[in-house]
């Protein structure tokens, strides 16, 4: 004969019951398959995550699924908090892993010189951050080098070389990491060197150049995205180390992107008034150009933005003192 439960038991068994399908529905709430209950998209539209940022508001999971993490291959499983549960959507293999933990250098393409030159002054800028370049030719133009001899820091493709020559410039040479294959045509006027060997020979080429340019390279020295030693104030010892093999009174064009003082770790620096401070000590400001027009521009106008999002690029003229 079946056992009967007792009043109590059955109460017990009842009560056992209830908890189990509770804990059941918030399992099932808490999966983004299953949209009975809730809407995981509009979980993650209201889930905010504090920034502790002064220029950033809060941010949702949504504006982090769509901006950072399905960018960088992972996806929100569940809305938990105080950290949201990710997963992989493609999981890289171990071989990749470690493959990838050893930067390359890009190839440095400098045997395209003769066809550079033939490019107008202006469409050589569009060969660096969109059009952005296009104000280091403004700062050129205004500031000629007929005759000048001058040195170049970071570049891969010769566009900053070639507009130097466009604009008179009579003798260049070029900091590289990679070795550079320059046409033959052009070595009388251009040559490069390592920086490991300049540095070392850095007292024959002191106070010896009229000139020195540098565009979108500054702003990145230090910060490890290139494999070299995490260096706070790695900008900071570049900029004063050009200042150093410039004549007195030589003139340095110096691109970089400006805004509200930032770092976008480990991509680049955004200059603003507080670091713009030290970068320009021992120089006298000259003048401010941009992409958009041949005048200069107002500089206290561009240091009010927020330039994390854009990065956009304008060249500063400045004077040795």
């Amino acid at each position: 004969m079946p056992r009967l439960y007792s009043t109590r038991e059955k109460y017990l068994l009842i009560i056992v019951t209830v908890f189990y399908l509770v804990a059941l529905w918030f399992v099932f709430e808490s999966l983004p398959e299953n949209e009975g209950f809730f809407d995981f998209e509009e979980r993650l539209r209201n889930s905010k995550i504090k920034r502790r940022n002064i220029y950033q508001e809060d941010v949702t999971l949504e504006e982090l699924e769509d901006n950072l993490y399905s960018k960088n291959g992972y996806e929100v499983v569940q809305v938990t908090t105080p950290v949201p549960t990710l997963r992989f959507i493609q999981e890289p293999t171990c071989d990749k892993k470690y493959r990838n933990n050893a930067k390359k250098q890009k190839p440095a393409k400098w045997d395209i010189i003769s066809e550079l030159m033939t490019w107008k002054s202006e469409i050589l800028g569009a060969l660096s951050y969109s059009f952005d370049g296009v104000s280091l030719h403004h700062a050129m133009k205004e500031h000629e080098l007929n005759d000048k001899s001058g040195l170049i820091v970071g570049s891969l493709i010769p566009w900053v070389e070639v507009l130097s020559l466009k604009h008179g410039a009579s003798n260049i040479l070029t900091i590289e990491y990679n070795k550079l294959n320059i046409e033959e045509r052009f070595q009388d006027r251009m040559s490069s060197i390592s920086p490991m060997e300049f540095s070392n020979n850095w007292e024959k080429y002191m106070n010896t150049f009229d000139f020195a340019a540098s565009f979108s390279s500054i702003e990145h020295i230090g910060l490890g995205q290139y494999g070299e030693p995490l260096d706070p104030i790695g900008d900071l010892r570049e900029i004063q180390k050009i200042r150093c093999v410039l004549k007195p009174g030589g003139i340095l064009f110096l691109g970089l992107p400006f805004g509200l003082d930032a770092v976008v770790f480990n991509l680049h620096r955004i200059y603003g008034p507080i670091r713009l401070a030290m970068l320009m000590t021992g120089f006298e400001w000259i003048a401010t150009y941009s992409s958009e027009t041949n005048a200069a521009i107002e500089l206290n106008k561009v240091l009010r933005e927020d330039g994390t999002d854009s990065k956009n690029q304008y060249t500063l003229v400045l004077k040795k003192i």
